[in-house]
């Protein structure tokens, strides 16, 4: 555990092999959810709480697998991305992928979902893990990482794309909606 922080890194050290095997087991049980989760006869002809409770697992999938990859960006750079059940892909020996667009996918997915699930005032379940001021946050943190400088293997420097204004925009117009919606204290 001490090497790492030395960059001593040996293959044999399950300190890094082992949060990389479970952020990609996370990955595939959201994808899992994510395709069946709409499939399912609860979601379309169930009751109206039904039908809001399984919108809210799919939303809480969303985001969990956005949390999820940008762990593997943060700790490993551009990844292998997978947006469907291993089941279903014929080959998964998948190159590494484009961290901006793996954080655009996971942008547009946390918007989705953002809709699926209710503000913190809005339910009385104490079941609820993911709120909308989560997801909202989420984003707006994944707008800045995409935006931000980073490490870019074709340039080998540390750079940002043109259009870092965008997501600049997306993190102030999500952090203003956490803020105008009453539903939280912030400092």
């Amino acid at each position: 555990r001490r090497g790492i922080a030395g960059y001593g890194i040996h293959p044999d050290n399950t300190e890094l092999n082992r949060p990389f095997l479970d952020l990609y087991t996370g990955i595939e049980r959201a994808n899992i959810a994510i395709k069946y989760i709409p499939a399912s006869a609860v979601y379309a002809n169930g009751s109206d709480s039904e039908k809001a409770t399984m919108r809210r697992l799919l939303g809480e999938a969303l985001t969990l697998r956005a949390i999820f990859y940008h762990e593997l960006i943060r700790n490993w750079g551009d990844v292998p991305a997978q947006f469907e059940p291993a089941a279903d892909i014929p080959d998964l020996n998948l190159p590494k992928t484009d961290r901006d667009e793996i954080y655009d996918r996971l942008l547009d997915d946390l918007e989705y979902a953002a809709e699926l699930v209710p503000w913190r005032g809005q339910t009385g379940a104490p079941s609820t893990r993911i709120t909308k001021g989560a997801v909202k946050g989420l984003r707006a943190r994944l707008a800045l990482a995409r935006g931000g400088y980073s490490l870019r293997s074709e340039s080998r420097t540390m750079e940002r794309r043109a259009n870092y204004l965008e997501y600049y925009q997306i993190a102030r117009d999500e952090t203003w909606d956490i803020m105008q919606s009453g539903q939280h204290n912030l400092n």
